[in-house]
């Protein structure tokens, strides 16, 4: 298990501690025919794996199965926990856990709430060659933004980028220089178990 911790410009690791204002999510790795499945915000330009804040109801599992199937209209198979995230900006902390899936159901109708409409969801496949290279090349437009999320909604798509290479197996890459004034430092520690 690879646990991957993403610093803000003002923060340390040892600061890079679950705060009061953590925010846990779950998203989905799904592939198919080459290609990967990602959540298109079309207003800001976003590519993310599909997946959302969990609930209190909600384990990892059924939180990464009812949001393919609210954004996507997708009945997803989660099966394997890939990596943890964590993106640590000051007094913000969020946690994104991946899981690979495979669709086993399409075409339903999906159940989006107002921000993801307005911010122009829809699902899109995207190509492994060279997913890197297109992630880092799209600019994050920050449309409709609140204030504390601006650092992880621009850095989203490197953290989308680690996620990917940690399935793929491959090499993590170093934090790009566009990004350095929003991404100071990332960490990485594997093991067998992580502490969720």
């Amino acid at each position: 298990m690879t646990h991957i911790t993403i610093l803000g410009p003002n923060i340390s690791m040892d600061m890079a501690k679950p705060a009061d204002t953590c925010r846990v999510g779950c998203r989905a790795i799904i592939e198919r025919d080459d290609r990967i499945l990602f959540s298109y915000l079309e207003k800001r330009n976003q590519y993310l794996l599909p997946g959302g804040r969990m609930e209190i109801c909600d384990t990892e599992i059924s939180c990464v199965a009812r949001e393919c199937k609210e954004e996507l209209g997708m009945e997803v198979k989660p099966y394997e926990r890939v990596c943890i995230i964590d993106d640590c900006y000051n007094d913000r902390w969020f946690r994104n856990i991946y899981y690979s899936a495979t669709i086993e159901k399409e075409h339903l109708p999906p159940a989006m709430v107002e921000d993801e409409i307005a911010l122009g969801l829809r699902p899109v496949w995207l190509r492994k060659d060279g997913i890197v290279d297109f992630l880092l090349a799209q600019t994050i437009l920050p449309v409709r933004l609140a204030e504390g999320h601006l650092l992880t909604v621009l850095n989203s798509h490197y953290r989308e980028i680690c996620a990917l290479l940690t399935y793929f197996g491959s090499p993590l890459i170093p934090i790009p220089e566009t990004l350095r004034s929003s991404a100071k430092r990332m960490v990485v520690e594997s093991s067998e178990t992580v502490p969720s």
